[in-house]
């Protein structure tokens, strides 16, 4: 096993047991972290955003639907007009997404592991993982959409202070290095906390709602009916 695979087993797996996958990860990729605390991840993917990735072509990932949707709605109050992508979208809407983002008319995507199953994403500059992974073959997945083809690209993982993560070994090693950017968190807050929390109130407010709704469709169902052997059951994603 390369050094680069027993890396990630340290970094995305609590008891690191090593284990042999065929997938690799472009030569070509460089891996960055930044520590925030919780509550100031959208700062930091806000400057991410307006700093060094501005008008590029960047690929953002969450762990479930509706933390896919609340910060998509989020970047949208910002006015970064962000593209989603999960499992629940219909499938018009999710190829409609995906054409523009390939066709290179809207600039930033965020998406569910969804997005790092067999998409082929060109010229992608910067994978970033709001949400962490929780194992090291859905980083790969996700990483793996930037890089390609020879191509140069950067994966960042946002990693919260509160994370019990062990990073010495990997930073030792060079394979996962800090990502600076020229401000320290005091500064990140007195920048953007005002404007940030407004648009994280109405992406809550939004997700909220949709929870609301899908307890209401699952209380519906839940009550018997005559005819409910023959009404089509609607599997729903987190």
């Amino acid at each position: 096993m390369s050094a680069e695979n027993i890396d990630l087993n340290r970094l995305f797996l609590q008891d690191f047991v090593e284990i042999r996958a065929d997938t690799l990860i472009s030569p070509h990729l460089e891996h960055f972290y930044l520590r925030c605390l919780t509550e100031h991840k959208e700062y930091y993917l806000a400057a991410l955003l307006e700093g060094p990735f501005h008008r590029k072509r960047v690929l953002m990932f969450c762990k479930t639907k509706f933390s896919t949707i609340r910060l998509h709605r989020i970047l949208k109050t910002l006015g970064f007009r962000p593209l989603m992508l999960h499992c629940d979208m219909a499938r018009a809407n999710r190829n409609k997404n995906l054409r523009k983002f390939k066709e290179e008319s809207q600039s930033y995507m965020v998406a569910t592991d969804v997005a790092g199953r067999g998409m082929d994403f060109r010229e992608v500059s910067a994978v970033i993982n709001f949400d962490r992974p929780n194992v090291k073959e859905d980083y790969t997945r996700r990483v793996g959409r930037t890089a390609m083809a020879g191509n140069t690209g950067l994966a960042i993982t946002l990693l919260p202070k509160s994370n019990k993560v062990d990073l010495g070994y990997m930073v030792k090693n060079k394979i996962l290095k800090e990502f600076k950017l020229g401000m320290s968190e005091e500064e990140f807050v007195q920048v953007y906390q005002e404007r940030t929390d407004n648009a994280i109130r109405i992406g809550n407010a939004v997700v909220a709602e949709l929870k609301k709704e899908q307890e209401n469709e699952q209380m519906k169902r839940s009550v018997p009916q005559e005819d409910s052997a023959s009404q089509p059951t609607k599997k729903m994603c987190n």
